[in-house]
């Protein structure tokens, strides 16, 4: 989901407040005091990532990681996890994806089912 689009940096891992900040995401940065400490609050923000693009096709990495520090100081967890090969219609429909939410939400190794497609590679997590 692109929280601060127009975003246009790409570089990984992405960290601390972007440079660009579209209106309605500076309005969400002026409202964060209003989360109060959340320290059971856990995000897990799943990135498609297709080859020589800066996104899923749909939304930039930029864009979407820029959800992070929104909840600086939060305490909040927020997981970043960049799969590549993978459009923005398919994090919502593949395997992959799946696999992912099921290490996110069991922190475990994911489970593969058994008629599963193989795994196009690794994904990373920050």
């Amino acid at each position: 989901m692109p929280v601060n689009e127009g975003a246009d940096n790409t570089e990984l891992p992405l960290t601390g407040l972007p440079r660009f900040r579209a209106p309605q995401y500076a309005d969400l940065l002026k409202r964060r005091d209003l989360l109060g400490r959340q320290p059971q609050l856990e995000i897990f923000n799943l990135i498609g990532k297709l080859q020589h693009r800066a996104g899923d096709g749909e939304t930039k990495i930029g864009e979407a990681v820029a959800v992070k520090p929104l909840f600086a100081g939060s305490g909040a967890r927020v997981t970043t996890t960049i799969l590549p090969g993978l459009n923005h219609h398919q994090i919502h429909q593949t395997h992959p994806a799946f696999r992912a939410i099921v290490a996110a939400l069991w922190q475990s190794d994911p489970v593969v089912p058994p008629n599963a497609p193989k795994k196009r590679g690794q994904y990373s997590t920050y």
